[in-house]
């Protein structure tokens, strides 16, 4: 746990910190270790962080939707650096850099490299057991062939990258171990079919691009948990992904969808299920209503959807609905009575 709090001081101060995103990387520097099965870890990864909130070195919780952010007080972030200054450099194999590529060839290992200013050809060369990579606002028009060098990553964030405009490289589909991987805000037209060769990956997000359909193979990734495909030009969603019964959380936000797939039923564990402004949509499959433990179902501004779910009581676990979705409810229920 103190590991999990001193990693923390990574971010500048005042940063907004995805929960998520930060336990993600916790666990791809094995912080919670390496004995139990994937759903124990992320459980483990939730109580060190509520465990830490309750001591308040987490402060201004924010949560939205399944989202929740946070910050840190100035005072424990300075409190967190000292933690980690105190720590005998480099006793567990890691060193991270928030860098200026140019330094990494002073240093032997690199476990955690977020980039901004500077890609150094030889930054692969001597980051071979970095398990987190971050290239934030880069302008990169392409994937560097390197990066295929680096095959104990198990976080790899591209966002915000908008020249990335061509397909995503191959390359990135042989990093056997990912467990995170986003391309937000890259403009992506095409996504390769060999992405189903990433079996570990947990977090997959593809949003604000421009796909307009997904390779079936992604029905491959049994393990994800997490499926951000919003704000692309999808019009359908393939079979496959039924496959992917371990899926939490699927976004289709604000895209061109005209129908659902019947497979939709078979993830079994979705919680949260968002299908907002997909204006083409006419109505949803009967078997959305096979979601058990689905907690949050958003359907707003899909003005053609003219069928209203029957068996929708069967959804015995539904926390969360949209206006839309009440207001029909309601005039069932005047009609019915």
């Amino acid at each position: 746990m103190k590991r999990c709090f001193s990693y923390s001081a990574f971010f500048p101060k005042d940063s907004v910190i995805d929960v998520d995103n930060l336990m993600g990387m916790w666990m791809a520097l094995g912080y919670f270790g390496s004995t139990g099965s994937r759903s124990n870890l992320e459980l483990r990864g939730k109580e060190y962080f509520n465990n830490l909130r309750m001591r308040c070195f987490f402060q201004d919780i924010e949560k939205d939707g399944n989202r929740v952010r946070c910050k840190m007080h100035d005072i424990v972030h300075d409190f967190a650096q000292f933690l980690r200054k105190t720590r005998r450099r480099g006793q567990d194999g890691e060193v991270e850099a928030r860098t200026n590529a140019s330094l990494v060839s002073q240093v032997e290992v690199y476990r955690s490299l977020f980039l901004v200013n500077e890609l150094s050809c030889e930054l692969f060369d001597f980051a071979r057991r970095a398990r987190i990579l971050g290239v934030y606002h880069y302008g990169l028009q392409e994937i560097p062939r390197g990066l295929k060098k680096l095959i104990h990553l198990r976080y790899l964030d591209f966002n915000h990258n908008y020249g990335l405009t061509t397909d995503v490289s191959p390359t990135i589909c042989q990093l056997y171990n990912l467990q995170t991987l986003t391309f937000k805000e890259c403009r992506l037209k095409d996504i390769p079919k060999k992405i189903g060769n990433l079996i570990d990956l947990r977090h997959l997000d593809l949003s604000d691009n421009e796909l307009k359909e997904i390779p079936g193979e992604i029905g491959n990734l049994i393990n994800l948990r997490h499926l951000d495909l919003s704000r692309n030009s999808l019009k359908e969603i393939p079979g496959e992904i039924g496959n992917l019964i371990e899926l939490r959380y699927l976004n289709l936000h604000y895209n061109k969808l005209i129908e659902l797939t019947q497979e939709i039923e078979n993830l079994i564990r979705l919680r949260c299920l968002d299908l907002s402004v997909n204006l083409n949509i006419k109505e949803l499959p009967e078997t959305i209503c096979n979601l058990r433990d689905l907690q949050t179902l958003d359907i707003s501004y899909c003005s053609f959807l003219s069928r209203l779910l029957e068996g929708i009581e069967r959804l015995a676990n539904l926390k969360h609905l949209d206006n839309a979705l009440r207001r029909a409810l309601s005039l069932l229920e005047d009609y019915l009575l």
